[in-house]
């Protein structure tokens, strides 16, 4: 199974992880989700103590939003004194992470544990309050989702396998870990929740300005 993915991005792109612009689009898409977000959400918009970034209006769960990215990778994306944003540099390392391969590697518990983006997804979840749900929103289509591909349930094997690792090694206690990223079609968004192994699809065009992938699959 072969991917091709046809990225395009904007010089704009570094404005979407400015001040955290994302935060506002990763809201926009929970509130165009029906299945997996099912209330209406606000941001919450004085965080001086580390308050939570989103909360449900009716039943008051709150919501974190997380980029799985060290620091390093981040800086690829910002101009700053001693340094340029390098796009081609991030969108490399987030292709190093994307993960299309053998089953039997995808679901090897060791093999999951030694990968860059369930290190720090670990890490972020220890670091974050234990009554906040986590999202984490990947800017890239880490795996292959499409909505009507016969080959979804293959797709999502390595994110089941990466939550399975985090269950055994963090404390997950009552807290929902999601997941957002792009998926095959333009402008379309995977909305994961990682524990029950849902998936649902959304529209959204609010980030094309900044990027927009398309994806194809073929069998060798």
């Amino acid at each position: 199974m072969v991917t091709h993915t046809i990225c395009e991005y904007d010089k704009l792109l570094i404005k979407l992880f400015e001040k955290k612009n994302y935060e506002i689009h990763v809201l926009n898409i929970m509130n165009l989700s029906r299945k997996i977000f099912k209330e209406k959400y606000e941001r919450v918009t004085e965080q001086s103590e580390g308050q939570c970034d989103y909360i449900a209006l009716e039943s008051k769960i709150k919501f974190d939003a997380k980029l799985p990215f060290e620091p390093w990778q981040i800086e690829l994306l910002t101009n700053g004194k001693k340094h340029e944003a390098d796009v081609m540099g991030w969108l490399n390392v987030l292709k190093e992470e994307s993960i299309y391969e053998p089953l039997e590697h995808r679901c090897n518990r060791n093999y999951i544990k030694e990968k860059k983006l369930y290190q720090i997804m670990k890490m972020q979840i220890e670091k974050d309050r234990p009554d906040e749900n986590i999202i984490f929103f990947i800017p890239y289509p880490i795996v292959y989702s499409e909505s009507t591909s016969v080959f979804g349930q293959f797709a999502s094997d390595y994110l089941d396998a990466l939550y399975e690792a985090l269950e055994k090694e963090v404390n997950l206690e009552s807290r929902e870990i999601f997941i957002i990223y792009p998926a095959s079609e333009k402008n379309q968004f995977a909305i994961r929740t990682m524990k029950k192994t849902i998936v649902e699809y959304v529209y959204y065009e609010g980030m094309e300005e900044y990027f927009s992938y398309e994806t194809m699959i073929r069998v060798e």
